[in-house]
């Protein structure tokens, strides 16, 4: 498909971690460059729920379509085939482990791109990153920024910061009405079911003082089971509701008043934004 002079065309490059923790900056950044008519193409995963933050405008191409490993030749031809109708003129990869397949795409196609950190993730074998192709790298906080710069020193000079803003209500929700029961909200991944320990024993002790409380921890995880047995042994399980991942989170957030944070993450918590 031929492409007017000096427009651009977009694939944005996304794993299923970054639509869950970053759906309302990705909505953002489509409906900002769909407003200025700049075509979109968003590569995400087969079960990533992206119908919350795309336009019919956004073109969705799946990858991987099949994740056994012994098809990853043919699910490398099928999204290289998918961006390549497309026509991009520049590719922008917001996830850590979509780098490969962005510089692969790249090469490919022989056109720029742009990478976009949201934690100071440690790689054992950090990604090659081609000088010559790749325009920029785009940190969400100077401490990410430098992290970057430390990770690979011969890029650091296209190394830029550019913080993650979040729209706020003219309104604050929390404690809005008196007469409601506190509302407190835990909203991550369920990892280490020990990282919650703390704030278990935390509310068992507001619990047994008297305090009147709820308290609702929206996340999924391999630390699920482990969790629902830790707060049903605290006999905290008429206080603590346990749901999945729930989007938009704004419309549970617009119903809470305390937001949680059990354990600092490595990853820039949007959620914490957001709340």
């Amino acid at each position: 498909m031929p492409t007017a002079k000096n427009s651009v065309r977009l694939v944005l490059l996304v794993d299923r971690d970054t639509v869950n923790d970053f759906a309302s900056v990705l909505r953002h950044i489509m409906a900002g460059l769909l407003e200025d008519s700049c075509p979109i193409a968003l590569v995400c995963p087969i079960d990533a729920d992206v119908d919350s933050i795309v336009s019919p405008a956004v073109e969705v191409i799946r990858y991987p379509l099949f994740k056994m490993p012994l098809f990853k030749p043919q699910n490398k031809k099928a999204v290289l085939a998918a961006v390549t109708k497309f026509a991009p003129t520049i590719l922008h990869c917001y996830s850590d482990s979509r780098i490969r397949l962005t510089k692969y795409l790249s090469k490919q196609l022989n056109i720029p791109y742009v990478l976009t950190f949201n934690s100071i993730r440690k790689f054992l074998f950090a990604p090659f990153i081609s000088a010559n192709h790749c325009g920029a790298l785009i940190a969400s906080s100077q401490v990410i920024a430098e992290h970057i710069k430390r990770v690979y020193p011969n890029l650091a000079e296209r190394v830029s910061r550019i913080n993650i803003g979040a729209f706020a209500e003219d309104i604050s929700a929390c404690f809005s009405d008196t007469t409601r029961i506190i509302c407190m909200v835990v909203a991550q991944q369920i990892g280490n079911p020990s990282d919650f320990e703390p704030l278990l024993n935390a509310v068992k002790h507001l619990a047994v003082d008297g305090y009147e409380f709820v308290l609702v921890i929206t996340g999924t995880g391999p630390g699920e089971k482990k969790l629902h047995k830790m707060v049903g042994a605290l006999g905290l399980s008429q206080i603590i509701t346990t749901v999945g991942d729930i989007q938009p989170l704004r419309s549970v957030f617009a119903g809470a008043d305390i937001f949680i944070a059990p354990q600092p993450s490595r990853r820039c918590n949007l959620r914490l934004l957001e709340a």
